[in-house]
Protein backbone atom coordinates (compact mmCIF):
# COMPACT_ATOMS: atom_id res chain seq x y z
CA UNK A 1 0.00 0.00 0.00
CA UNK A 2 1.36 3.45 -0.86
CA UNK A 3 2.25 5.89 1.89
CA UNK A 4 0.30 8.68 0.17
CA UNK A 5 -2.14 8.52 -2.68
CA UNK A 6 -1.19 12.06 -3.72
CA UNK A 7 2.29 12.12 -5.26
CA UNK A 8 2.83 15.80 -4.49
CA UNK A 9 2.30 15.15 -0.79
CA UNK A 10 4.81 12.32 -0.93
CA UNK A 11 7.31 14.65 -2.59
CA UNK A 12 6.74 17.38 0.00
CA UNK A 13 7.33 14.83 2.73
CA UNK A 14 10.57 13.69 1.04
CA UNK A 15 11.75 17.30 0.69
CA UNK A 16 11.17 18.03 4.38
CA UNK A 17 12.90 14.79 5.39
CA UNK A 18 16.12 15.90 3.68
CA UNK A 19 16.22 19.60 4.62
CA UNK A 20 14.49 22.45 6.43
CA UNK A 21 12.43 24.21 3.77
CA UNK A 22 10.19 27.25 3.88
CA UNK A 23 6.54 27.38 2.93
CA UNK A 24 7.28 29.75 0.04
CA UNK A 25 10.04 27.53 -1.31
CA UNK A 26 7.75 24.47 -1.27
CA UNK A 27 5.06 26.43 -3.08
CA UNK A 28 7.61 27.50 -5.70
CA UNK A 29 8.97 23.98 -6.20
CA UNK A 30 5.58 22.43 -6.75
CA UNK A 31 3.88 25.31 -8.52
CA UNK A 32 1.02 25.65 -6.01
CA UNK A 33 -0.14 28.29 -3.53
CA UNK A 34 1.11 28.51 0.05
CA UNK A 35 -2.45 27.72 1.09
CA UNK A 36 -2.23 24.40 -0.76
CA UNK A 37 1.09 23.68 0.96
CA UNK A 38 -0.48 24.28 4.37
CA UNK A 39 -3.34 21.97 3.46
CA UNK A 40 -0.89 19.27 2.34
CA UNK A 41 1.12 19.64 5.55
CA UNK A 42 -2.07 19.16 7.59
CA UNK A 43 -2.80 15.96 5.67
CA UNK A 44 0.76 14.81 6.22
CA UNK A 45 0.53 15.39 9.96
CA UNK A 46 -2.72 13.43 10.18
CA UNK A 47 -0.92 10.49 8.62
CA UNK A 48 2.28 10.87 10.69
CA UNK A 49 0.35 10.75 13.97
CA UNK A 50 0.25 6.97 13.64
CA UNK A 51 4.08 6.95 13.52
CA UNK A 52 4.58 9.34 16.47
CA UNK A 53 6.05 12.05 14.27
CA UNK A 54 4.97 15.42 12.93
CA UNK A 55 6.05 18.28 10.68
CA UNK A 56 6.78 21.43 12.67
CA UNK A 57 6.98 24.98 11.35
CA UNK A 58 9.86 27.06 12.75
CA UNK A 59 9.43 30.79 12.20
CA UNK A 60 12.28 32.25 10.14
CA UNK A 61 13.48 28.86 8.92
CA UNK A 62 10.68 26.63 7.68
CA UNK A 63 9.24 23.15 8.03
CA UNK A 64 11.22 20.33 9.59
CA UNK A 65 10.42 16.79 10.65
CA UNK A 66 10.14 15.98 14.37
CA UNK A 67 10.36 12.28 15.28
CA UNK A 68 9.38 11.19 18.78
CA UNK A 69 9.68 7.43 18.30
CA UNK A 70 12.52 6.45 15.95
CA UNK A 71 11.68 2.73 15.96
CA UNK A 72 8.03 3.34 15.09
CA UNK A 73 8.88 5.95 12.46
CA UNK A 74 11.34 3.57 10.79
CA UNK A 75 8.46 1.32 9.80
CA UNK A 76 7.14 4.01 7.47
CA UNK A 77 10.14 3.48 5.23
CA UNK A 78 9.01 -0.03 4.36
CA UNK A 79 5.99 1.35 2.57
CA UNK A 80 6.71 2.80 -0.88
CA UNK A 81 4.70 4.97 -3.20
CA UNK A 82 3.97 3.63 -6.65
CA UNK A 83 6.14 5.77 -8.91
CA UNK A 84 8.07 5.10 -12.09
CA UNK A 85 10.77 7.66 -11.32
CA UNK A 86 12.69 8.70 -8.25
CA UNK A 87 11.25 11.49 -6.12
CA UNK A 88 13.33 14.67 -6.49
CA UNK A 89 14.17 16.04 -3.05
CA UNK A 90 16.52 18.97 -3.55
CA UNK A 91 17.36 21.45 -6.28
CA UNK A 92 20.51 19.46 -7.13
CA UNK A 93 18.48 16.25 -7.26
CA UNK A 94 16.09 17.88 -9.71
CA UNK A 95 18.91 19.07 -11.98
CA UNK A 96 20.49 15.59 -11.93
CA UNK A 97 17.11 14.02 -12.68
CA UNK A 98 16.56 16.39 -15.61
CA UNK A 99 19.98 15.58 -17.00
CA UNK A 100 19.41 11.84 -16.73
CA UNK A 101 15.95 12.19 -18.24
CA UNK A 102 17.36 13.97 -21.30
CA UNK A 103 20.53 11.89 -21.63
CA UNK A 104 18.59 8.63 -21.57
CA UNK A 105 15.58 9.48 -23.71
CA UNK A 106 14.05 6.37 -25.30
CA UNK A 107 14.54 5.63 -28.98
CA UNK A 108 11.79 5.43 -31.59
CA UNK A 109 10.98 2.12 -33.20
CA UNK A 110 13.97 0.76 -35.19
CA UNK A 111 14.06 1.64 -38.87
CA UNK A 112 15.00 -0.89 -41.57
CA UNK A 113 18.70 -1.08 -42.41
CA UNK A 114 20.78 0.50 -43.89
CA UNK A 115 19.17 3.69 -42.53
CA UNK A 116 21.15 5.43 -39.75
CA UNK A 117 20.51 4.74 -36.09
CA UNK A 118 17.26 6.50 -35.06
CA UNK A 119 17.59 9.61 -32.91
CA UNK A 120 16.15 9.74 -29.37
CA UNK A 121 12.50 10.65 -29.04
CA UNK A 122 11.97 14.28 -28.01
CA UNK A 123 10.37 15.17 -24.69
CA UNK A 124 8.16 18.06 -23.59
CA UNK A 125 9.18 20.01 -20.49
CA UNK A 126 5.54 20.59 -19.57
CA UNK A 127 5.04 16.81 -19.43
CA UNK A 128 8.01 16.42 -17.07
CA UNK A 129 6.80 19.29 -14.86
CA UNK A 130 3.33 17.76 -14.63
CA UNK A 131 4.65 14.29 -13.88
CA UNK A 132 7.02 15.54 -11.15
CA UNK A 133 4.45 18.00 -9.68
CA UNK A 134 6.65 21.04 -10.12
CA UNK A 135 5.95 24.34 -11.84
CA UNK A 136 7.10 25.12 -15.35
CA UNK A 137 8.95 28.13 -13.93
CA UNK A 138 10.99 25.85 -11.65
CA UNK A 139 11.86 23.45 -14.45
CA UNK A 140 12.80 26.32 -16.78
CA UNK A 141 15.08 27.75 -14.10
CA UNK A 142 16.80 24.40 -13.64
CA UNK A 143 17.09 23.95 -17.40
CA UNK A 144 19.52 26.87 -17.48
CA UNK A 145 21.86 24.84 -15.25
CA UNK A 146 21.25 21.77 -17.41
CA UNK A 147 22.15 23.70 -20.58
CA UNK A 148 25.33 25.04 -19.00
CA UNK A 149 26.41 21.54 -17.95
CA UNK A 150 25.67 20.02 -21.36
CA UNK A 151 27.37 22.87 -23.20
CA UNK A 152 30.51 22.23 -21.16
CA UNK A 153 30.46 18.66 -22.48
CA UNK A 154 29.69 19.74 -26.06
CA UNK A 155 26.21 18.18 -26.03
CA UNK A 156 23.55 20.16 -27.88
CA UNK A 157 19.92 20.68 -26.86
CA UNK A 158 17.76 20.86 -29.96
CA UNK A 159 14.39 22.57 -29.83
CA UNK A 160 11.46 21.07 -31.69
CA UNK A 161 8.10 22.70 -32.51
CA UNK A 162 5.54 22.66 -29.68
CA UNK A 163 8.28 23.05 -27.02
CA UNK A 164 9.78 19.57 -27.31
CA UNK A 165 13.51 19.05 -26.89
CA UNK A 166 16.10 16.38 -27.54
CA UNK A 167 19.87 16.00 -27.23
CA UNK A 168 22.59 15.28 -29.72
CA UNK A 169 26.23 14.62 -29.02
CA UNK A 170 29.09 12.16 -29.03
CA UNK A 171 28.17 8.80 -27.49
CA UNK A 172 31.36 8.67 -25.41
CA UNK A 173 30.57 12.09 -23.96
CA UNK A 174 26.96 11.15 -23.20
CA UNK A 175 28.17 8.07 -21.35
CA UNK A 176 30.65 10.19 -19.41
CA UNK A 177 27.86 12.53 -18.31
CA UNK A 178 25.54 9.69 -17.25
CA UNK A 179 28.33 7.95 -15.32
CA UNK A 180 29.40 11.19 -13.67
CA UNK A 181 25.86 11.99 -12.49
CA UNK A 182 25.19 8.49 -11.17
CA UNK A 183 28.57 8.41 -9.43
CA UNK A 184 27.92 11.84 -7.89
CA UNK A 185 24.49 10.75 -6.64
CA UNK A 186 26.07 7.70 -5.03
CA UNK A 187 28.90 9.79 -3.53
CA UNK A 188 26.31 12.03 -1.85
CA UNK A 189 24.54 9.03 -0.32
CA UNK A 190 25.03 8.85 3.44
CA UNK A 191 25.61 5.08 3.58
CA UNK A 192 27.49 4.69 0.26
CA UNK A 193 26.28 1.10 0.11
CA UNK A 194 26.25 -0.14 -3.47
CA UNK A 195 23.84 -2.92 -2.51
CA UNK A 196 21.22 -0.41 -1.31
CA UNK A 197 21.74 2.26 -3.97
CA UNK A 198 18.93 2.27 -6.48
CA UNK A 199 17.69 4.61 -9.17
CA UNK A 200 14.84 3.93 -11.54
CA UNK A 201 17.09 5.07 -14.37
CA UNK A 202 19.32 2.04 -13.76
CA UNK A 203 16.56 -0.32 -14.91
CA UNK A 204 17.14 -2.49 -11.81
CA UNK A 205 20.67 -3.37 -12.94
CA UNK A 206 22.36 -5.40 -10.20
CA UNK A 207 25.24 -3.14 -9.15
CA UNK A 208 26.52 -5.67 -6.60
CA UNK A 209 26.97 -8.20 -9.41
CA UNK A 210 29.00 -5.69 -11.44
CA UNK A 211 31.00 -4.92 -8.30
CA UNK A 212 31.89 -8.59 -7.86
CA UNK A 213 32.83 -9.00 -11.53
CA UNK A 214 35.19 -6.03 -11.28
CA UNK A 215 36.67 -7.11 -7.95
CA UNK A 216 37.42 -10.62 -9.21
CA UNK A 217 39.02 -9.50 -12.47
CA UNK A 218 41.01 -6.62 -11.03
CA UNK A 219 42.30 -8.83 -8.23
CA UNK A 220 43.31 -11.61 -10.64
CA UNK A 221 45.26 -9.21 -12.86
CA UNK A 222 46.65 -7.21 -9.91
CA UNK A 223 45.17 -3.92 -11.10
CA UNK A 224 44.87 -1.29 -8.39
CA UNK A 225 42.14 1.37 -8.28
CA UNK A 226 41.20 3.93 -5.67
CA UNK A 227 37.90 3.33 -3.91
CA UNK A 228 36.41 6.25 -5.88
CA UNK A 229 37.82 4.90 -9.13
CA UNK A 230 36.31 1.50 -8.47
CA UNK A 231 32.91 3.04 -7.76
CA UNK A 232 33.14 5.16 -10.90
CA UNK A 233 33.90 2.04 -12.95
CA UNK A 234 30.84 0.25 -11.52
CA UNK A 235 28.57 3.04 -12.76
CA UNK A 236 30.43 3.23 -16.04
CA UNK A 237 29.74 -0.48 -16.64
CA UNK A 238 26.09 0.05 -15.67
CA UNK A 239 25.90 2.96 -18.12
CA UNK A 240 27.44 0.82 -20.86
CA UNK A 241 24.78 -1.84 -20.25
CA UNK A 242 22.02 0.78 -20.36
CA UNK A 243 23.27 2.29 -23.60
CA UNK A 244 23.74 -1.05 -25.36
CA UNK A 245 20.31 -2.33 -24.34
CA UNK A 246 18.77 0.95 -25.55
CA UNK A 247 20.29 0.67 -29.01
CA UNK A 248 23.38 2.81 -28.48
CA UNK A 249 26.18 0.26 -28.83
CA UNK A 250 29.53 1.67 -29.90
CA UNK A 251 30.59 0.60 -33.40
CA UNK A 252 33.77 2.62 -33.92
CA UNK A 253 36.86 0.73 -32.81
CA UNK A 254 39.49 2.81 -31.01
CA UNK A 255 42.86 1.18 -31.65
CA UNK A 256 44.76 2.53 -28.64
CA UNK A 257 47.97 0.83 -27.61
CA UNK A 258 46.77 -0.45 -24.28
CA UNK A 259 48.64 -2.39 -21.63
CA UNK A 260 48.05 -6.13 -22.30
CA UNK A 261 47.15 -6.58 -18.62
CA UNK A 262 44.28 -4.12 -19.01
CA UNK A 263 43.13 -5.73 -22.28
CA UNK A 264 43.03 -9.19 -20.69
CA UNK A 265 41.22 -7.91 -17.62
CA UNK A 266 38.61 -6.22 -19.82
CA UNK A 267 38.05 -9.45 -21.76
CA UNK A 268 37.29 -11.20 -18.50
CA UNK A 269 35.04 -8.36 -17.32
CA UNK A 270 33.25 -8.53 -20.67
CA UNK A 271 32.49 -12.21 -20.07
CA UNK A 272 31.05 -11.29 -16.68
CA UNK A 273 28.69 -8.75 -18.25
CA UNK A 274 27.15 -11.44 -20.48
CA UNK A 275 24.74 -11.88 -17.56
CA UNK A 276 23.13 -8.55 -18.55
CA UNK A 277 23.67 -8.49 -22.31
CA UNK A 278 23.40 -12.10 -23.42
CA UNK A 279 26.73 -11.83 -25.20
CA UNK A 280 30.25 -10.49 -24.77
CA UNK A 281 31.12 -6.86 -25.43
CA UNK A 282 32.10 -5.99 -28.99
CA UNK A 283 35.68 -4.95 -29.80
CA UNK A 284 34.59 -1.30 -29.85
CA UNK A 285 32.95 -1.64 -26.42
CA UNK A 286 35.98 -3.46 -25.03
CA UNK A 287 38.26 -0.69 -26.30
CA UNK A 288 36.01 1.84 -24.58
CA UNK A 289 36.16 -0.07 -21.29
CA UNK A 290 39.95 -0.32 -21.63
CA UNK A 291 40.26 3.46 -21.68
CA UNK A 292 37.96 3.79 -18.66
CA UNK A 293 40.00 1.28 -16.68
CA UNK A 294 43.32 2.83 -17.73
CA UNK A 295 42.11 6.24 -16.58
CA UNK A 296 41.34 4.92 -13.08
CA UNK A 297 44.34 2.64 -12.63
CA UNK A 298 46.96 3.37 -9.98
CA UNK A 299 50.36 2.60 -11.47
CA UNK A 300 53.28 1.85 -9.19
CA UNK A 301 56.71 3.42 -9.31
CA UNK A 302 57.85 1.16 -12.13
CA UNK A 303 58.23 2.69 -15.56
CA UNK A 304 54.71 2.85 -17.07
CA UNK A 305 53.97 0.85 -20.19
CA UNK A 306 52.29 3.80 -21.88
CA UNK A 307 54.96 6.15 -23.24
CA UNK A 308 54.15 8.66 -25.90
CA UNK A 309 55.78 11.75 -27.28
CA UNK A 310 53.16 13.87 -25.53
CA UNK A 311 54.09 12.47 -22.11
CA UNK A 312 57.78 13.19 -22.76
CA UNK A 313 57.06 16.69 -24.08
CA UNK A 314 54.82 17.58 -21.13
CA UNK A 315 57.31 16.19 -18.60
CA UNK A 316 60.14 18.20 -20.16
CA UNK A 317 57.99 21.34 -20.14
CA UNK A 318 57.06 20.97 -16.45
CA UNK A 319 60.68 20.48 -15.38
CA UNK A 320 61.89 23.38 -17.53
CA UNK A 321 59.09 25.64 -16.23
CA UNK A 322 60.01 24.84 -12.63
CA UNK A 323 63.65 25.59 -13.40
CA UNK A 324 62.90 28.90 -15.17
CA UNK A 325 60.24 30.18 -12.76
CA UNK A 326 61.44 28.86 -9.40
CA UNK A 327 65.13 28.14 -10.01
CA UNK A 328 64.85 24.45 -9.09
CA UNK A 329 66.79 22.13 -11.37
CA UNK A 330 65.13 18.70 -11.19
CA UNK A 331 66.14 17.09 -14.48
CA UNK A 332 68.51 14.66 -12.75
CA UNK A 333 65.90 13.45 -10.25
CA UNK A 334 65.05 10.11 -11.88
CA UNK A 335 62.50 9.10 -9.23
CA UNK A 336 60.61 12.37 -9.66
CA UNK A 337 60.65 11.92 -13.44
CA UNK A 338 59.30 8.37 -13.12
CA UNK A 339 56.54 9.50 -10.73
CA UNK A 340 55.53 12.40 -12.97
CA UNK A 341 55.49 10.21 -16.07
CA UNK A 342 53.34 7.67 -14.24
CA UNK A 343 50.77 10.27 -13.20
CA UNK A 344 50.84 12.02 -16.57
CA UNK A 345 49.85 8.76 -18.28
CA UNK A 346 46.54 8.54 -16.42
CA UNK A 347 46.06 12.32 -16.44
CA UNK A 348 46.28 12.48 -20.23
CA UNK A 349 43.93 9.51 -20.58
CA UNK A 350 41.38 11.27 -18.39
CA UNK A 351 41.72 14.51 -20.31
CA UNK A 352 41.48 12.76 -23.67
CA UNK A 353 38.25 10.99 -22.79
CA UNK A 354 36.74 13.68 -20.53
CA UNK A 355 36.75 11.52 -17.39
CA UNK A 356 36.21 13.75 -14.39
CA UNK A 357 37.04 11.63 -11.35
CA UNK A 358 39.32 13.68 -9.08
CA UNK A 359 42.86 12.81 -8.09
CA UNK A 360 42.34 10.99 -4.74
CA UNK A 361 45.57 12.51 -3.39
CA UNK A 362 44.64 16.08 -4.28
CA UNK A 363 43.45 17.14 -0.81
CA UNK A 364 46.56 15.70 0.85
CA UNK A 365 48.83 17.41 -1.69
CA UNK A 366 47.11 20.76 -1.11
CA UNK A 367 47.35 20.38 2.66
CA UNK A 368 50.87 18.99 3.08
CA UNK A 369 52.63 20.20 -0.06
CA UNK A 370 50.99 23.54 -0.93
CA UNK A 371 54.09 24.93 -2.64
CA UNK A 372 54.53 21.83 -4.80
CA UNK A 373 50.83 21.99 -5.69
CA UNK A 374 51.03 25.65 -6.76
CA UNK A 375 54.21 25.06 -8.76
CA UNK A 376 52.80 22.08 -10.63
CA UNK A 377 49.50 23.85 -11.26
CA UNK A 378 51.34 26.82 -12.76
CA UNK A 379 53.38 24.50 -14.95
CA UNK A 380 50.30 22.67 -16.21
CA UNK A 381 48.53 25.94 -16.95
CA UNK A 382 51.46 27.11 -19.04
CA UNK A 383 51.54 23.71 -20.77
CA UNK A 384 48.12 24.44 -22.27
CA UNK A 385 49.92 26.54 -24.89
CA UNK A 386 52.04 23.62 -26.08
CA UNK A 387 51.38 22.46 -29.66
CA UNK A 388 49.64 19.10 -30.07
Amino acid sequence: MAVFTNQRIHQIFTNIQSEIVSQGELAKRFGVSTRTIRSDINELNEYLQDYDACIVYERGNGYHLKINNEALFATIKTEKIADDENIQRTARDLVDALLLKLLMLPLPLPLPLPLPLPLPLPVKLDDIAEKWFISRGTIQQDMSIVREYLHKHDIQIEGIPHQRIKLSGNEWTIRTCITEILWHRFSQDINKDIAKFSLTYLDNIDLTYIDKVLQNSLSRFDILLTNEGHQYLIFNCATTILRITRGRELTTFINNEMDPVIRNAVKEISNGLIYFLGGALSKAEQAYLCTQLAAQRIIGNEQPNQKTGLHTKLLAHILQYINDSYNYYLRNDEKLKRDLTTHLATLLTRLQFNINTPNPLLDDIKQYYPFAYDVTLDALRSASTLPN
